[in-house]
C-alpha cells in the first residue's frame, strides 16, 4: 500500500538543538511501521541539512517530492512543556507547498497535516486518491508577533466536507466549533457531514464515525511530558491500518497502542523499528450517540 503524506518538515528545538520533526516525519515513520510505502511531499529551507535528508532516507521515507527553497529557512518550533501541557513558539516560518505539487500524487492514501500555513484548503482539490486524512492543527493555528501559537475558529466547511477522515487534538475540536464539551463538538463533526473522525485526549481517544462516539483507552497508561509528533503518529498508524483492512474501531485501538508505545521513545526517533501493539491493549471503554 502506498501513503503519502503532505505537510511541513520541520525542524524542533529539542535543548536548543534542531531536529528532524513534523508531519511527514512522524506519520510516516508510524505508516511505515505498519507496512506502507511512504512518500513525502514538503518544502524546506536551505538550513535542512544533507544529515536531516539522510535521517529520511534511513527510514525508508522517499523524499524525491521535498523542495528545497534557497534562501528560506525551514519551519522551526520550540515546545515547551508544562502542568497544563505542550506549548508551541514558531521561532521560523519556512516556505509554502506549491499546489501545483500536489497534482501527480500516486498513492492509495494521503495524509494532510499542515503547520502552519505551509498547505491551505485551495491545496486539498489538487489531491486525487482513495482515502484523504486530514490533520487540521495547521487550519486552527494563530501566531501573535512573539511567535507564540494559539488556536481560534476558522470557516472549514469544505475541509470537513472533503476529508475521509479528520483528526484533531481535544483542545482543537473546541477550538473549532467553539464548543463547551467533546460531545458538543462530535454533534458539530457529524452535522457537518464528516464521516471518521480521532479525537486524542490526555487518556485516551475518541472515535465519531458518523453519529456514534466511543472512547478507546489503553489498559495501562504512563503520563508522558514531552508528546511530540503524537498526533501524526496516531494518524499515520491509523491511516495505514484502515488501507490493510482492519475497522475503524480496530484501526484506532491499535493506532492508539502504537502512540503509547512511541511516546516512550524520546524525538526524533521515537517510533520502534518493529512496533509490536501486542505489548499494550486499547479497548473502547463506552459508546454514545449524537445528533
Amino acid at each position: 500500500m502506498k501513503l503519502a503524506v503532505v505537510g511541513g518538515l520541520t525542524l524542533d528545538l529539542l535543548d536548543d538543538k534542531p531536529i528532524v520533526g513534523g508531519p511527514p516525519w512522524y506519520a510516516g515513520t508510524a505508516a511505515h511501521a505498519f507496512g506502507a510505502r511512504v512518500s513525502l511531499y514538503s518544502a524546506v529551507g536551505e538550513d535542512f541539512l544533507p544529515t536531516h535528508f539522510r535521517a529520511l532516507g534511513e527510514a525508508e521515507l522517499n523524499y524525491s517530492n521535498v523542495v528545497t527553497h534557497l534562501g528560506q529557512r525551514t519551519y522551526c518550533f520550540k515546545p515547551t512543556f508544562t502542568k497544563h501541557g505542550r506549548r508551541m513558539k514558531l521561532v521560523a516560518k519556512g516556505p509554502e507547498i506549491k499546489p501545483e505539487n500536489l497534482e501527480n500524487i500516486d498513492a492509495d492514501a494521503v495524509i494532510v497535516s499542515p503547520v502552519f500555513k505551509e498547505v491551505e484548503k485551495r491545496h486539498l482539490g489538487k489531491i486525487r486518491a482513495q482515502m484523504l486524512a486530514v490533520d487540521l492543527q495547521g487550519f486552527l493555528r494563530d501566531v501573535d508577533a512573539e511567535g507564540n501559537i494559539s488556536l481560534r475558529p476558522k470557516q472549514l466547511d469544505k475541509v470537513l466536507k472533503t476529508a475521509d477522515l479528520i483528526h484533531c487534538s481535544e483542545e482543537e475540536a473546541l477550538a473549532l466549533f467553539s464548543a463547551d464539551s467533546l460531545m458538543n463538538a462530535a454533534s458539530a463533526f457529524f452535522r457537518k457531514g464528516v464521516k471518521l473522525c480521532l479525537v486524542g485526549a490526555r487518556d485516551g481517544l475518541y472515535l465519531i464515525e458518523g453519529s456514534q462516539v466511543c472512547f478507546i483507552k489503553p489498559s495501562r497508561f504512563e503520563n508522558v511530558v514531552d508528546t511530540t509528533g503524537a498526533g501524526d503518529i496516531l494518524t499515520g498508524a491509523f491511516t495505514a491500518l484502515i488501507l490493510s483492512g482492519l475497522s475503524a474501531e480496530q484501526s484506532a485501538a491499535e493506532a492508539l497502542a502504537a502512540v503509547m508505545l512511541s511516546l516512550k521513545n524520546p524525538p526524533p526517533k521515537r517510533v520502534p523499528e518493529k512496533l509490536d501493539t501486542t505489548q499494550l491493549s486499547c479497548r473502547v471503554v463506552w459508546r454514545k450517540s449524537v445528533h
